[in-house]
């Protein structure tokens, strides 16, 4: 992924977040009406990502099948969707998310050679808890979420490693909402998503491992429906 296309994913942020806003501010003149304050919801969100560069550990120690010096992956920005259900109780609320990411990486090493440029994919599932704020005179909630779970990473290096791992991830996300009508409800926020060591078998039947971490900051667009 060019230039080009990251500055594509970020002019489609921003041209999403000013016709939603132009909207909600036209539908405010002409409704006003909240959500209630208790109640089941669906979520859907769509959204780029930025992973963070990963310094890989192989076999604890920072050199690569020997190689002096170790390999750094760096990854072009993304694309990520994904969907919650959760419980509205007021200004508490809790939800199961389930998120799905995808870049394309580039590696460099600082030895004799370097990787072929190949994909990683993520599925996090999370229970989080959010507390949103209520603002008299602004038609807008902030809120902010902590979340804890599973996520499985998928590492496809051509002839170097190809598999999943699972672990325990976090999460933490801010943003702001606006209740469109007494049912749907529109979000913008921002996840920065971390997990625990993960760890890849070498395809070399050398029994070698790979350890590094996933790090992930997102921007999205939810769309809320209230039953």
């Amino acid at each position: 992924m060019n230039a080009l296309k990251v500055l594509l994913l970020a002019s489609s942020c921003l041209a999403a977040c000013a016709f939603s806003s132009i909207a909600i501010a036209d539908h405010h003149k002409r409704h006003s009406g909240r959500m209630s304050e208790q109640g089941i919801y669906a979520q859907l969100s769509v959204g780029a990502n930025f992973q963070s560069n990963q310094d890989v550990y192989y076999n604890g120690d920072v050199t690569v099948r020997g190689i002096g010096g170790g390999l750094q992956i760096e990854y072009d920005p993304g694309l990520n969707f994904g969907g919650a259900v959760g419980y509205q109780a007021h200004e508490w609320r809790g939800a199961f998310s389930i998120d799905h990411y995808n870049n394309d990486m580039k590696t460099s090493q600082t030895g004799s050679s370097s990787l072929s440029t190949t994909k990683s994919s993520a599925t996090a599932y999370l229970g989080n808890i959010y507390y949103d704020w209520k603002i008299k005179q602004l038609p807008i909630k902030p809120f902010i979420g902590v979340g804890i779970g599973l996520i499985g990473v998928n590492m496809d290096i051509s002839n170097y490693v190809s598999q999943d791992d699972y672990v325990m991830a976090y999460q933490f996300t801010m943003g702001f909402s606006y209740d469109i009508n007494p049912k749907l409800k529109l979000s913008f926020e921002y996840k920065h998503l971390n997990s625990n060591e993960l760890s890849y078998e070498i395809e070399d039947d050398s029994g070698y491992k790979d350890f590094m971490y996933y790090q992930i900051n997102s921007f999205g667009v939810n769309m809320s429906y209230r039953f």
